[in-house]
């Protein structure tokens, strides 16, 4: 009988020692999971950086454009109501060559009829 409890109690150790060597390799495992998730964490956060980063220039850039639009339009505006100034001025300038012209009609009917 003791040699049956001592062949039980040796059984009992040997398939202890093989659960702790089984338990010791699960936490192993465990702790190589969590730094993984510790690695993936932290890409994420560097990923979320750099996503953040993206939008504030694309922001940024969106602003630049509508201000360069803004000064476009200007210059736009601008430069229509010089090329309205510009036909005034050409008709202005035909109107007085037209009364030139008439006055020298009239001057040399003048001097003709003389």
């Amino acid at each position: 009988m003791i040699d049956e409890i001592q062949r039980e109690t040796a059984a009992t150790v040997e398939s202890l020692t093989s659960a702790t060597a089984q338990i010791d390799d699960g936490v192993d495992r465990v702790e190589a999971a969590m730094a993984n998730l510790d690695d993936i964490v932290e890409a994420v956060a560097e990923t979320s950086e750099g996503i953040a980063e993206v939008a504030n220039a694309a922001d940024d850039q969106a602003a630049s454009t509508e201000e360069v639009a803004s000064i476009l339009s200007e210059a736009t505006d601008q430069a229509e109501e010089v090329r309205d100034q510009v036909k005034d001025v050409v008709a202005s300038n035909e109107r007085q060559a037209e009364s030139v012209n008439e006055i020298q009609r009239t001057i040399e009917k003048l001097v003709d009829d003389e």
